[in-house]
């Protein structure tokens, strides 16, 4: 019966995770859709964009994080606006590689050239996409403006809480399938 009740443990922290991870998938589709639906876009002008990194984990082993910085300028009702922004970061493990979930599949990814490719192809005096915000045209984000410095996180989040609801599943399976074992034998003992 250990393993068995092991197991029930195991799968209740598992859809606790689940759970979590579903909650926070639909706030973030929630927020995104809200940024979105109500912030305007408009072009803003790069001055510099670089790829930068820090080493947050080190302590804990490893990892790398990732993101854009770029200072921009753009023009809302005749007023200029001269801005820094940053993309969504993304970690990478100490080789610099990123397994993540996208378009239906796990991928490696390798996120300095990723990022490092999209800042060639933006130099100062091209032009990024921005949303700001209506009541504070100061107020700046990348949401749904790129797919390089703004993935969509919600389908990430899902596949994880789909992931740990899998695995919480197939540990109440083969938990129950130990108690049925266990009882059959004290069963055919008795």
């Amino acid at each position: 019966m250990k393993a068995s009740a092991l197991l029930r443990f195991v799968a209740i922290i598992l859809t606790f995770f689940s759970a979590i991870m579903a909650v926070t998938a639909g706030w973030r589709a929630f927020a995104r859709a809200h940024v979105i639906a109500t912030w305007p876009t408009t072009q803003a002008t790069v001055e510099t964009c670089s790829v930068r990194s820090d080493h947050a984990f080190t302590s804990d082993g490893g990892g790398v994080v990732f993101w854009v910085r770029c200072d921009v300028r753009y023009v809302i009702n005749g007023r200029d606006f001269a801005v820094r922004v940053q993309s969504t970061s993304r970690q990478a493990s100490t080789s610099r590689v990123l397994a993540t979930w996208r378009d239906g599949a796990m991928r490696r990814e390798y996120p300095e050239g990723i990022f490092g490719e999209w800042v060639d192809r933006h130099p100062r005096g091209s032009t990024i996409p921005l949303r700001y915000k209506a009541s504070n045209a100061a107020t700046v984000a990348l949401t749904g403006t790129d797919d390089v410095l703004d993935p969509d996180p919600v389908t990430g989040t899902l596949a994880g809480a789909v992931l740990f609801g899998g695995l919480a599943l197939l540990a109440y399976v083969v938990a129950r399938g130990i108690e049925s074992v266990s009882m059959r034998a004290t069963a055919q003992v008795g």
